[in-house]
């Protein structure tokens, strides 16, 4: 049986252009791997590598998520102090007064629903708009 050598002897040297060089540094960039040897290797032979791509819109999509967050708790806050005050009050006319108030905190709530519902819907246009991609070292 032929025993298998696993030290590297062999060396191969490559010439790339500027714009070869910096689109193989950016993909390198983006791996796992923590050589830029290593990074070669594996893609020179096809070989499987954990690549972090950045979207952009899903990213923008979360950050106005949790701004609507925020300030839905706000408004829950505002509704429910104002139901507790409803409940704590005997008198008729501070009853209505109340009740005026927690109408237009409804209206506030119903409006920031219909925001975020209108923002929910945009989203995979705006991700069907901008083309996006899958990183595939094969495609790039």
């Amino acid at each position: 049986m032929k025993v298998c050598v696993t030290n590297r002897t062999e060396r191969v040297t490559l010439r790339f252009t500027c714009e070869e060089q910096e689109k193989l540094y950016n993909l390198f960039a983006k791996a796992d791997q923590p050589t830029f040897t290593d990074f070669l290797r594996k893609l020179i032979f096809r070989q499987r590598m954990n690549v972090s791509c950045r979207d952009e819109s899903l990213e923008d999509f979360l950050q106005e998520m949790v701004w609507f967050k925020k300030e839905l708790q706000t408004i829950a806050l505002s509704f429910n102090q104002q139901i507790e005050k409803i409940n704590g009050v005997p008198q008729l006319f501070r009853w209505f007064t109340r009740l005026v108030m927690v109408a237009s905190l409804h209206k506030t709530f119903v409006a920031k629903l219909a925001e975020i519902q209108d923002t929910i819907n945009r989203f995979p246009e705006k991700r069907r708009g901008e083309n996006s991609q899958l990183c595939n070292f094969w495609e790039q």
